[in-house]
């Protein structure tokens, strides 16, 4: 293994195009996101004599990438649909069944050990999760912990007092704060389907910073529960 874990930026072939400055932003929908593993600053993850110097981190990191497997599944798993109500794709089913134990096993795991960029790229995968349970079960407590998680995460990546050098190269690579942007468009536009105002004003100036229906029309951009909350579905 490597000093860190990366899953190269790969567009799922379902529901968008990826075109422009926000491509990279996209990942809540469309892109399996990265995760970052710096077990240890200077020396490569997976040499024995550092799994040997360092058994608790190891530890931590084995059982963070098993459970880093189910996380992505369900996330592909979105990507690639347009409704959680289409009971007939197995990818919804996937969704439905498998979503509830991914967020308690992964919102529990112990990563102290394994820095804070970590912690910030956990908290915008878990605000994904809450966000795509907040799709098929709409409930405040899910709408709130992704909102929080988004907030977390922001707060680590803004701070680079809190991040090593890799931590804050990999992120210049590949801008947190972007992915965090669409966590909050698709979770803001999901609130206003649900017929919900206190957050549409916050919804418009992400969707006009991104370019308006155009771009997402260019993007080609098919949840119909986000399209038809951007007012872009025509």
């Amino acid at each position: 293994m490597s000093e860190q874990y990366n899953e190269e930026n790969s567009v799922a072939a379902g529901p968008v195009k990826l075109t422009g400055k926000w491509t990279i932003g996209l990942a809540c929908v469309v892109i399996i996101p990265s995760l970052m593993i710096y077990a240890l600053a200077g020396e490569k993850v997976g040499k024995e004599v550092a799994r040997w110097k360092n058994p608790e981190i190891y530890e931590q990191l084995d059982t963070y990438m098993i459970q880093y497997t189910s996380v992505i599944e369900i996330i592909e798993a979105w990507n690639n649909v347009e409704s959680l109500e289409n009971f007939k794709d197995n990818r919804v089913m996937l969704i439905r069944s498998g979503i509830d134990d991914a967020i308690a096993r992964y919102s529990t795991l112990p990563i102290d050990k394994l820095g804070k960029g970590n912690e910030a790229v956990r908290d915008l995968n878990l605000a994904k999760l809450h966000m795509i349970r907040y799709d098929f079960t709409p409930n405040k407590e899910d709408f709130y912990e992704s909102r929080k998680r988004v907030g977390s995460a922001l707060a680590i990546v803004s701070d680079s007092s809190l991040l090593n050098d890799k931590e804050i190269e990999q992120f210049k690579k590949r801008p947190i704060i972007d992915e965090l942007e669409w966590v909050k468009l698709a979770l803001y536009s999901l609130h206003v389907f649900n017929g919900h105002g206190t957050y549409k004003d916050d919804l418009m100036k992400i969707k006009n910073k991104m370019g308006g229906c155009e771009y997402f029309r260019h993007t080609m951009l098919r949840h119909i529960k986000m399209n038809k909350a951007l007012g872009c579905s025509e």
